[in-house]
């Protein structure tokens, strides 16, 4: 009775720790209301809230996912390898360059990672920052 009793609580206490982990793990997203529409590495999205964030904290380089909180639909923004600052202090930043009046995401800065992606460029651009919320 006494072996039952220990493995019972070794098995509690290891699904405690997983559960833990992936708490701390779900944390890494990082949210943005987003007032206009705009593209991201040639996709498109309607202004609304966003989650950003890592697709899976088990490898690097990693996929980072934007994924609109309203409708659930997610799209894989691209592969990254560059760590971020871990300034917890600030969060971070969604920056877009507005060309011709079309908004693109050109670089998401956060704690936990960095992604600059490419974006047309002109002579009448205006770069806009967005502050990430935890």
């Amino acid at each position: 009775m006494n072996r039952i009793i220990r493995q019972v609580s070794v098995i509690g206490l290891f699904m405690l720790a997983v559960t833990v982990g992936v708490s701390a793990q779900a944390s890494q997203q990082y949210r943005a209301d987003i007032p206009f529409s705009f593209e991201a590495n040639g996709k498109h999205f309607a202004a609304g809230e966003y989650a950003v964030g890592p697709l899976s904290q088990m490898t690097t380089p990693g996929g980072i996912v934007i994924r609109n909180v309203r409708s659930g639909h997610a799209k894989l923004l691209g592969i990254n390898s560059v760590q971020g600052d871990n300034n917890w202090d600030k969060p971070g930043q969604l920056t877009f360059l507005k060309v011709d009046d079309q908004y693109t995401l050109t670089q998401i800065s956060t704690a936990t990672f960095k992604m600059k992606m490419k974006a047309r460029r002109s002579s009448d651009e205006l770069a806009v920052a967005i502050d990430l919320k935890r």
